[in-house]
């Protein structure tokens, strides 16, 4: 046993020698995207091993992709919102890179776990509505998004920045009740509330209607 025990453990001290010098060479390698990687730990949930794995995949030059949106899409970590007359297909996306599928899963589901972030708050209200794998695509996309911003723009996280993008809850539902309402119902509405004297400015000679 004691002859066992030895060989173990010439083969522990091995590998943990090993594994020194393989970091002493990833150290070195990425003394020119330091700051990006120190950059990108100031998000939630995001430590140095997750913010190394995606500076590895993606670099720290984003002026390869024109917007946000096409990092996503090379990613392929997009939210399904597939719809056509009506009718839901399916909005699975293609398997895209794994490796940084993988470390954003990780951010995610670190950041959805941190107390009082954004990530939070909105992966709640998300997954009432998509389930648990959907929102937390959604998260992943969403911090890919903000990644983008902060590398093009040599920022450090800030909290408020998706905050200050979204849009008026209030406005979206009512741009989508009246997406719903036909012209008659709305001048019904409308007079129904008081409004006496309702101008149409549509001219049918000038503007027909195509079929």
């Amino acid at each position: 046993y004691r002859r066992i025990l030895f060989r173990y453990w010439k083969q522990l001290t091995f590998l943990e020698e090993e594994v020194a010098s393989l970091e002493k060479d990833i150290d070195g390698k990425i003394n020119p995207f330091l700051a990006a990687i120190n950059r990108l730990q100031t998000m939630p949930g995001c430590g140095v091993k997750a913010a190394r794995g995606i500076i590895s995949e993606i670099g720290n030059d984003m002026s390869r992709f024109p917007k946000d949106k096409n990092l996503c899409s090379w990613a392929k970590v997009c939210p399904g919102n597939n719809s056509s007359g009506g009718k839901r297909k399916s909005g699975r996306n293609s398997k895209g890179n794994r490796y940084l599928r993988r470390y954003l899963g990780e951010v995610a589901w670190a950041a959805v776990r941190t107390k009082g972030s954004e990530f939070r708050d909105q992966y709640l209200k998300k997954q009432s509505r998509l389930g648990k794998k959907k929102a937390i695509v959604a998260i992943m996309h969403k911090i890919l998004r903000i990644i983008y911003h902060m590398l093009s723009k040599g920022e450090d996280y800030q909290a408020t920045y998706e905050r200050e993008k979204r849009k008026d809850p209030r406005k979206a539902l009512i741009g989508f009740k009246l997406k719903k309402i036909s012209n008659e119902d709305l001048i019904s509405e409308l007079l129904s509330r008081g409004m006496s004297d309702i101008k149409w400015n549509w001219d049918p000679e000038e503007n027909p209607v195509s079929h």
